[in-house]
């Protein structure tokens, strides 16, 4: 059985602005959005924002990651249809932001030392 449900403009508008705010993290002061697979990084002193893509070495190449989701505690992505966590750690990345926010290509390193590629798109 089928159920219809009504909603009004304002129902809807809350739960699109609730559904973006769970895709993004603030670390002050960085705004960092998962916009159509790509990390979006905005410096909220500035107003600049910077695209870019996540890649990682799998079997001696490199991949791009589709970044699905995140939130204060970890990002959502993806490559060739299999999810994974990663855990988020602010002050790690903090850090490697505000040396290395803006320039074309970035070099990260995970908890787990795996290295992944910050690619500046646009």
């Amino acid at each position: 059985m089928k159920k219809i449900i009504k909603l009004t403009e304002s129902d809807l508008t809350r739960i699109i602005e609730r559904v973006i705010s769970e895709s993004e993290l603030m670390i002050a002061p960085y705004k960092i959005q998962a916009v159509n697979g790509l990390l979006k990084i905005t410096n909220t002193s500035t107003s600049k924002s910077i695209k870019y893509r996540l890649e990682k070495t799998l079997v001696g190449f490199r991949k791009s990651l589709y970044v699905e989701s995140l939130d204060e505690n970890k990002m959502v992505v993806s490559v060739a249809g299999i999810k994974q966590d990663v855990m988020i750690i602010k002050e790690k990345l903090k850090m490697f932001l505000s040396k290395n926010f803006g320039k074309d290509e970035v070099t990260y390193k995970t908890e787990d030392g795996s290295t992944v590629y910050f690619v500046k798109v646009g």
